[in-house]
């Protein structure tokens, strides 16, 4: 979900699939431990997070694999560039306690029905600072609370990864809107993974509008889920809609199509209609007051050069603008429960976590 430093850093890896048993290696977790005087970064590495680490000033990172890793690594259609890079300097891991003792920055990238497990151990053997984790963050209110409660009793600062606060498109948009009331906001769309990704979108609009409290209703939902992309998760598709404490209406809305994914953000404002078109990064902004039309061309960033600005941000000065972990649960919470009662029905049976990640 990362200048300032002295020296490098070794990197110590391992599989979400160590911490709880469930033999997944997929999503790999390398640990930084430090030379003396040094920052670690301890996180749920993929290639886009290799790529990202090597950008920050200082930090070259030295990788750890598991046996269990390289055989997948070496079963996997990454590119032999990327595969070597992996490899470079490898050492055999098999336990976290052998991991350092201090951990500057944690990084928890695993999908979201294990991750408070591998938050717990981590936590439970290891000293932390700062912590970021992925989104969905957790699967229900219950996991949120513990996580939550267990996080601050560890004085740990902690953020979730929705990085659309982070995108120079929203930002200018922000500023925009500083003083305008927005009455509604609308994402629209094919194929975007309505379930996993929502939470991206209800934070985007609680950063637009500086409000996290919201209710929702998934009444308009198709009754139907099908299975994500990724094995075991489950998608939803048609619309959800709500309202935030301050009146701001949105809508959440996904079709299934043969094309590729697509997704438009629609924004009323008093004196403003606005369209973010991301897939072709196009910006329009319409005003009311003297009907003329602005548009734009933005770039959407990579995750690499956020992730690696995150983390940049934390380790020099212990701040970043992702959303904080008690903001991202207060998001979180009512999107769950809701997505999971909905799921609910449709299966016919009672679920006690929502199925996504």
């Amino acid at each position: 979900m990362h200048s300032y430093l002295p020296s490098t850093t070794t990197a110590k890896r391992r599989s979400s699939g160590r911490f709880d048993g469930t033999g997944q290696h997929d999503i790999f977790e390398p640990v930084f431990t430090p030379e003396p005087s040094t920052n670690s970064i301890t996180t749920a590495l993929n290639t886009r997070e290799d790529s990202s680490l090597s950008k920050v000033p200082s930090l070259t990172p030295k990788i750890t694999l598991s046996s269990q890793e390289v055989q997948t690594i070496q079963e996997s259609k990454l590119e032999s560039s990327v595969q070597a890079r992996l490899f470079d300097e490898k050492q055999l891991l098999e336990e976290l306690d052998d991991l350092e003792r201090e951990i500057d920055l944690a990084i928890i990238a695993t999908t979201a029905n294990v991750r408070l497990t591998v938050l717990q151990k981590l936590v439970a053997l290891k000293q932390v600072r700062f912590l970021i984790l992925e989104k969905v963050a957790f699967q229900s209110q219950a996991e949120c609370e513990s996580a939550l409660n267990l996080i601050k009793g560890a004085g740990i600062e902690a953020w979730v990864n929705c990085p659309r606060r982070l995108y120079p498109v929203y930002n200018q948009l922000k500023k925009r809107l500083e003083n305008e009331k927005i009455s509604s906001m609308k994402v629209t769309g094919t194929n975007w993974g309505m379930a996993c990704n929502s939470v991206h979108f209800l934070d985007l609009f609680a950063y637009l509008s500086s409000f996290t409290g919201y209710v929702i209703d998934t009444g308009r939902l198709e009754n139907r889920v099908k299975e994500s992309k990724r094995s075991g998760f489950l998608e939803v598709l048609g619309s959800i809609t709500g309202a935030f404490e301050n009146g701001l209406e949105f809508v959440l809305e996904c079709t299934e199509s043969d094309t590729p994914p697509k997704i438009k953000i629609h924004i009323q404002s008093i004196n403003y209609n606005i369209t973010v078109n991301e897939a072709s990064g196009e910006l329009t902004i319409r005003d009311s007051r003297n009907r003329e039309t602005e548009t734009n061309k933005f770039s959407l960033p990579y995750q690499s050069s956020l992730s690696a600005s995150v983390a940049s941000d934390i380790l020099s000065s212990g701040r970043c603008a992702l959303p904080s972990i008690e903001d991202a649960v207060s998001i979180h919470i009512p999107y769950l429960n809701a997505l999971q009662h909905h799921i609910g029905m449709v299966l016919g049976k009672d679920i006690k976590c929502c199925p996504i990640t």
